[in-house]
């Protein structure tokens, strides 16, 4: 018997047989070119095809080595039980044909099942299976990309294979494949089990260059799902231990920062365009971490499938430039920029992402300090200039770091805002709420309330402080953002302590009370022109307290940038004064003029083309006000002129009455032309007293 088995033409003979038996009974389409059998049992088989029911390849065997475990199951057609099979150059290939629900891996399994889920006509047993050179292929036409899978340099060793009617069971011992995506598997261990209704791939360990992961996948799904997979295919995934490289992420879904590694535990569960990670705990390799379950959507979308997150975070910890390089594009291009000064900073709460928008309602501990915020975000995709509603508050939040206000510090707040923007430039916002704490100049300020609109830097609007060294109200416009800044506002001061404000440090008691209407424009005092009204003002010194009613300035520019100021309050000062200077050159331009009635004085260097002429009454002490040491009766006057390219200084001044550091001058009249050729200086007094 050994013998005749022996003899090449039986061999072939058995083979056909067997091929023909199996395709008459079943009707598929089998064909073995070379078929070698041992008296042992050992057989080998060269160039083997099996063709679909479209006549292509389903597989293709160049050279398969095994030995049958029993003969009887030869001529038992649909159950070869075989011992160790060996397979060099495996080529199987599944394809979904278009307009067609099933595979043809399926229409051939179909071809020996009778149906019942428990049995089948055909049963396949192999106690070790070892792959040399192999390639797998998963096509399908309904698919706008049809190749869904093809692994080349397949290579591996499987055990305890069963192919049981349409189901599929194994160990994968090892197993290692390029994808055609470009990634290399070195290698995969895992229970196997693929049905009708999922594939499993339990006990999982798999490794490439850069990553390692460990859990269980499977795929659950219907046969008509694989006609859009990426929609209805449900993927159940545990990671209990993961390694992931993002080089290796990119192969799948490119939009990974380069380069980076992520240790990954979690539970994801979804198809591959609507997937939840539960319980995610995901740390990178610069120490970013985030823990917390979240729902992704569309990565894989097409058309109008847009990208979409919705996450529940215990923990994001990271910083603006490690949270852009784990998805540059997608986070890169939506965070704004200005969180890059938070530096490193614990997140927690609930956000929803899009391309297009953010709602977030978290908390976030940062460098800069504490924030809570409960935003809803438009137009992402140009960030920076992105518009929001929502609640903002600040506990002890360095705020001049984040809005680069070197003035401006720690700040407490809680506000409702409606606007746009994010940096100084584009900042555009209606504001509504109160700030506790609030550091400027050198001050912490208490207790303001505000109401108004801002765009840095512009406001308008309602402010309250009930701060105990500033209580006022002011309703207007404050907007610094014009060439030409723009004033417009009315302001109600019960109480301001200016030495403490650090508004004015000359005196040690320095108290403003008032009320200040005032409407200008310029960028700074030299060019400001405009009305400043204020009245029933009181003001306090270390000397004395002062009342007046009423007080007003007037500041204007003729076509030739003159400048006039006219000043008009019946109990205080009335007059005006014109010119062109700089208010800082002013006093270098007064040291000149009295410094010209000496001989070997040295002048201060002043800017070309300054002069001024002042024609002023003065009805009460307020040169007191600003100088506690000097004091000046009513009906004092001053007119006079300051030429600063000339040099000239013509001076007349008389005062009933002067105090000047304790000393009293009655009627004091003093007369001074630095130019007059006879004399430069006149003065009389009645009397001295000290």
């Amino acid at each position: 018997m050994g013998i005749l088995l022996s003899l090449p033409f039986v061999q072939t003979a058995l083979g056909k047989y067997a091929t023909d038996s199996l395709n008459e009974s079943f009707g598929t389409n089998i064909s073995i070119e070379k078929v070698a059998i041992t008296p042992f049992g050992s057989v080998k088989l060269g160039d083997v095809l099996v063709l679909d029911h479209h006549k292509d390849t389903l597989f293709y065997i160049k050279k398969l080595n095994t030995s049958i475990l029993s003969f009887k199951k030869i001529y038992d057609p649909g159950h070869p039980y075989l011992k160790d099979v060996v397979l060099h150059g495996l080529d199987v290939r599944i394809v979904n044909y278009k307009n067609e629900d099933y595979t043809n891996l399926d229409k051939f399994i179909e071809a020996f099942d009778d149906g019942s889920p428990s049995s089948g006509k055909f049963r396949m047993k192999a106690n070790k299976m070892t792959v040399y050179n192999s390639r797998f292929q998963y096509i399908d036409y309904n698919l706008q990309t049809p190749k869904m899978l093809d692994f080349t340099q397949l290579n591996g060793k499987i055990e305890d294979f069963l192919i049981k009617g349409p189901n599929v069971y194994t160990f994968i011992d090892k197993l290692s494949f390029k994808d055609h995506r470009g990634l290399l598997v070195e290698n995969i261990t895992a229970d196997f089990t693929y049905t009708k209704k999922n594939i499993l791939l339990d006990q999982l360990v798999m490794k490439t260059p850069s990553s390692e992961m460990k859990g269980r996948v499977e795929l659950k799904y219907n046969r008509k799902d694989f006609s859009d997979f990426n929609n209805k295919v449900i993927f159940d995934v545990q990671f209990d231990k993961a390694t992931i490289a993002s080089n290796d992420l990119n192969y799948f879904y490119n939009e990974f920062g380069k380069n980076n590694v992520f240790y990954v535990d979690t539970h994801l569960v979804g198809t591959l365009n609507n997937f939840t990670t539960h319980n995610l705990k995901l740390v990178d390799k610069n120490q970013s971490e985030i823990i917390g379950t979240a729902n992704f959507r569309n990565l894989f979308g097409k058309g109008n499938q847009e990208f979409y997150m919705k996450g529940n975070f215990d923990r994001i910890t990271s910083n603006y430039e490690d949270l852009k390089s784990i998805l540059p594009r997608i986070l890169g291009n939506n965070l704004p920029s200005v969180l890059a000064k938070l530096g490193n900073v614990n997140i927690a709460g609930d956000v929803e992402l899009t391309q297009k928008y953010i709602n977030a309602d978290v908390s976030m501990l940062s460098q800069l300090g504490y924030l809570e915020g409960n935003l809803a975000m438009q137009n992402i995709n140009n960030i920076d200039n992105a518009s929001y509603q929502g609640n903002i508050k600040l506990d002890a939040f360095d705020l001049g770091t984040l809005l680069s206000e070197k003035q401006i510090g720690k700040t407490t707040l809680d506000l409702d805002v409606d606007g746009k923007g994010f940096t100084q430039k584009l900042l555009n916002t209606a504001i509504k709420g109160k700030i506790d704490k609030f550091y400027y100049n050198g001050y912490n300020y208490q207790n303001i309330t505000v109401d108004g609109s801002m765009k840095m830097p512009y406001y308008k609007g309602y402010f309250n402080s009930n701060d105990p060294n500033l209580k006022m109200d002011f309703d207007g416009t404050i907007d610094l953002s014009l060439k030409a800044k723009n004033y417009d506002f009315k302001a109600q001061i019960d109480y301001a302590d200016l030495h403490i404000l650090n508004f004015y440090k000359t005196d040690s008691i320095s108290i403003f009370k008032g009320n200040i209407d005032f409407k200008a424009n310029g960028n700074s005092i030299d060019d400001l022109a405009g009305v400043l009204h204020v009245n029933n003002v009181s003001y306090q010194n270390s000397k004395d307290s002062y009342f007046f009613d009423d007080f007003e300035v007037t500041s204007s520019f003729d076509a030739e940038r003159i400048r006039t100021i006219e000043i008009n309050s019946p109990d205080i000062i009335t007059g005006q004064i014109v010119g062109k200077y700089k208010v800082n050159q002013v006093q270098k331009m007064v040291e000149n003029a009295l410094g010209s009635l000496y001989a070997n004085y040295s002048p201060n260097k002043l800017e070309k083309g300054q002069f001024i002429n002042f024609d002023l009454t003065i009805y009460d002490k307020i040169v007191e006000v600003f100088i506690p040491d000097v004091k000046i009766s009513e009906n004092t006057k001053a007119k006079g002129k300051i030429n600063g390219d000339e040099g000239k200084f013509v001076f007349d001044f008389t005062s009933p009455n002067i105090i000047v550091y304790e000393n009293t001058i009655e009627n004091i009249s003093i007369d001074i032309d630095n130019k007059n050729p006879l004399y430069n200086a006149y003065i009389t007094v009645d009397s001295i007293k000290n």
